[in-house]
């Protein structure tokens, strides 16, 4: 348990960090920093979703290669960043829009 909260903690931190500087497309730049604008420093994790949750997903192995993580930990944790997408994917209609909203409309 203690290892998955370290987990979701470390996801949500790295997401928080990230999602400005390399989660979100061109055209969800604006809609961003708009937000920021009327809401303040809102956390990203508490404003974006799944879709931008699995765009870090993707990220992960690259970033924490960059952070230096040590390999013993990025092998511990490959299992369970393995099953929590298997719990999205099996969540999805909770967890990602049914169709992408472009923010430029």
């Amino acid at each position: 348990a203690e290892m998955l909260k370290e987990m979701t903690d470390g996801l949500r931190e790295y997401f928080d960090k990230a999602l400005s500087m390399m989660l979100l497309y061109q055209q969800e730049r604006m809609q961003y920093e708009n937000i920021r604008k009327t809401k303040g420093k809102i956390p990203a994790s508490e404003i974006y979703g799944g879709e931008h949750l699995l765009r870090l997903l993707v990220k992960l192995p690259s970033l924490l290669e960059k952070a230096n993580v040590p390999e013993v930990t990025a092998k511990n944790l490959h299992p369970r960043l393995v099953e929590f997408l298997r719990f999205m994917e099996k969540n999805a209609n909770y967890f990602l829009l049914p169709e992408y909203e472009d923010s430029a409309n």
